[in-house]
């Protein structure tokens, strides 16, 4: 019955039985229509009618997507797109700052910089969003840089996703979830 669930592996399905029901036939008719079902049939259809009612819909995990500030190489562009992470060089978006954090909440994009400033935004506005890698790091040269942070971005995913600021420098990490607040 294409994938549909049935009644005790008959061709008689679920939605049928609740169909009826909701159309006004009460069990004595759907019994007489059905001499092959049974009472216990029409109350287990009910019964995962109601069970699968209560289930939602959970999407898969999203993937991160970036954009990356202007004060990093667009190198960075060609590195995150062959893990896999699709993004943006804000060079071929726009040009201002607090833009790009507008436009990388309403696009559900990760803002990869080397500017401190995000933080402190982040920080004052109690933003839930977007979520941002601050590199802290002199030397933020692409080829340098992608080895210690790719495997930090893959352990972090999940926070990144849900809204982070990631402060990544040479001697330590820091996340904190969004919104940030005094402690």
């Amino acid at each position: 019955m294409g994938g549909k669930p049935c009644i005790r592996g008959m061709w008689v399905t679920v939605e049928t039985i609740v169909e009826l029901i909701a159309s006004g036939a009460t069990a004595n008719e759907i019994l007489t229509d059905y001499p092959y079902l049974e009472p216990e049939d029409i109350a287990a259809a009910l019964s995962y009618a109601a069970w699968r009612s209560e289930e939602i819909d959970v999407p898969l995990a999203p993937t991160m997507k970036f954009v990356i500030d202007m004060n990093l190489s667009p190198r960075w562009c060609g590195i995150l797109q062959a893990k896999g992470w699709d993004n943006v060089h804000w060079s071929q978006v726009g040009i201002a700052s607090a833009p790009v954090m507008q436009w990388a909440f309403g696009e559900y994009q990760i803002v990869l910089t080397h500017d401190l400033d995000y933080g402190a935004m982040l920080a004052a506005t109690r933003a839930t969003g977007p979520s941002v890698v601050q590199v802290r790091t002199q030397d933020v040269r692409p080829q340098l840089l992608a080895s210690p942070l790719i495997p930090i971005l893959r352990q972090y995913e999940n926070g990144l996703v849900a809204a982070a600021l990631l402060i990544a420098d040479e001697v330590k990490l820091r996340v904190r979830l969004l919104p940030l607040s005094r402690r």
